[in-house]
């Protein structure tokens, strides 16, 4: 996304689209100018009726496409949190599996707004807004449903010190 022109894709080209997570704040297109080609190709398969999945940054920045605000939250979350599914969520195709609070890996400080005409499936004290679909085939997620602990040792070994950086240590986070 960061080195190609994005509005050449075709969103119906494609069975979904997933957005994944980074390092940038959704909301720092300055410093982070390809951010609205993402949003752009996002909001063209939410017309398409693409099916979407935005994690994390990715749920950021679909949620800011959407004309929520993203922006630098109270609370950082990193480590695994509970993420506890709001009624909604026991009829979504996506997220009807998440019938209790159940730990995930969050490794965030922006939060997002729910967006206009949004549905609220997920939420935590932290981050009230977790996991959201807007349609009927996008959805937005705050958290790494997609971490187990074996990943989450991969990210610690490729980014030494992150934990400590949030002043945490990998032994506290396992």
């Amino acid at each position: 996304a960061w080195s190609d022109d994005l509005s050449a894709l075709d969103p119906s080209d494609y069975s979904a689209i997933v957005a994944m997570g980074g390092n940038p704040s959704a909301f720092d297109i300055e410093t982070y100018p390809w951010l609205l080609g993402v949003e752009d190709l996002l909001l063209r398969a939410i017309e398409d009726e693409t099916p979407l999945l935005g994690v994390c940054l990715g749920g950021q920045v679909l949620a800011r496409a959407l004309g929520a605000e993203v922006r630098i939250g109270d609370v950082g979350e990193y480590g695994w949190y509970e993420i506890s599914p709001e009624p909604e969520a026991a009829n979504d195709p996506v997220l009807s599996a998440l019938r209790a609070p159940s730990g995930s890996l969050s490794w965030h400080r922006d939060v997002f707004e729910l967006p206009e005409g949004a549905t609220l499936l997920a939420s935590s004290p932290a981050a009230p807004n977790q996991a959201f679909r807007f349609g009927t085939s996008a959805w937005g997620l705050q958290f790494h449903p997609e971490v187990e602990p074996d990943v989450f040792d991969l990210w610690q070994s490729n980014h030494p010190g992150a934990a400590e950086i949030t002043g945490l240590t990998p032994e506290v986070l396992k």
